[in-house]
């Protein structure tokens, strides 16, 4: 531009113009020609600056956000650990309940099954003893029909011995055991049993005031418990 400028100053113009004229004019043009790429240089750098600062700030709120993430996968974790111990320990005081509760259940069903059995084994021996009385007694009436058969008289009948049993036995009857409900009633024990336990890692040490408490409430000596 200056030399484009200093080429038209050469040109001839119609004012003639001295000399030094001429050149303060030339200087005034290269002077404002710097000062205006200065300005633009300026405007330039500055923007850049900005840039610079913006695209920092962009940076850092970014590393921030990352080490956010980064606790925030720690807290999780450090609860999913806490939630992992507190399940295998649930579910393992909860299994130790099923298979206790379910050897419960066993021995109930099987000692139902024991009094049921002893109570028709006793039947059984009270009838086959009767029955063993009974055939003791056909054998004896059976030997008086014989000598009546042959026309025997007899003076002295024989004795029959003990009286016939007079059991009646029509009534007796061996009653299975009603299992109904028992295995529900095992579940409602184990859930409840379960549920307590886990409500009671909540529970706090209190004392009932009688004052306050539900006049239909009985309070214990100590005001800890209630019926």
């Amino acid at each position: 531009m200056a030399a484009q400028l200093k080429q038209e100053g050469e040109a001839p113009l119609h004012i003639n113009l001295g000399p030094a004229l001429k050149a303060l004019i030339f200087c005034l043009v290269f002077l404002m020609c710097l000062i205006l790429v200065l300005v633009v240089d300026y405007k330039i750098v500055s923007r850049l600056k900005e840039q610079e600062v913006e695209i920092q700030q962009m940076i850092q709120s970014r590393q921030l956000k990352i080490e956010e993430i980064k606790h925030s996968v720690e807290l999780s974790k450090e609860d999913a650990d806490r939630e992992t111990a507190d399940g295998v320990q649930v579910f393992t005081a909860l299994k130790e309940s099923v298979e206790r509760s379910q050897a419960e259940l066993m021995d109930t069903i099987k000692e139902k099954q024991r009094k049921t059995e002893e109570q028709a084994e006793g039947f059984i021996e009270e009838l086959e003893q009767e029955v063993f009385e009974l055939r003791k007694r056909s054998a004896k009436v059976q030997q008086q029909l014989l000598k009546s058969e042959n026309h025997f008289l007899l003076q002295n009948p024989l004795s029959l011995g003990t009286a016939l049993p007079v059991k009646d036995w029509t009534e007796v009857n061996v009653c299975p055991p009603s299992y109904e409900g028992t295995v529900r009633r095992a579940l409602n024990q184990l859930l409840v049993g379960s549920e307590l336990k886990r409500v009671q890692q909540y529970a706090v040490n209190v004392t009932l005031d009688p004052d306050t408490a539900h006049p239909n409430l009985i309070l214990s000596d100590d005001k800890k418990t209630s019926t």
